[in-house]
């Protein structure tokens, strides 16, 4: 999901002129990290084959990152499609992604 823009708010007083343009400026570049712009996958099983795991952005993914998980495992990109990560695990494993 994207992080809403910014909207300014015409005043004649420059102090708030001013710490708007700034704000604008700082908001605009939090807006271009593609991290920030992710979704969470709770309970994803991955295998020790290659699993598809369906993310749901509407666009390609830009990575993932295990952030939560029931075994140690290691778990590395296989190949992807515009709407699909193909996941494989070192050994089985249930994970909570955030893929971005």
């Amino acid at each position: 999901m994207a992080l809403p823009s910014f909207r300014k708010l015409v005043t004649s007083d420059t102090v708030v002129s001013r710490l708007q343009d700034t704000l604008a400026t700082i908001f605009s570049w939090i807006g271009r990290r593609e991290i920030l712009d992710g979704i969470l996958l709770k309970g994803v099983s991955i295998a020790t084959s290659p699993t598809a795991v369906d993310h749901g952005l509407g666009r390609a993914a830009e990575g993932f990152i295990p952030v939560r998980s029931n075994a140690s495992a290691t778990i590395y990109q296989v190949s992807a499609t515009d709407r699909t990560l193909n996941l494989q695990a070192s050994s089985a494993v249930i994970v909570d992604l955030w893929v971005f």
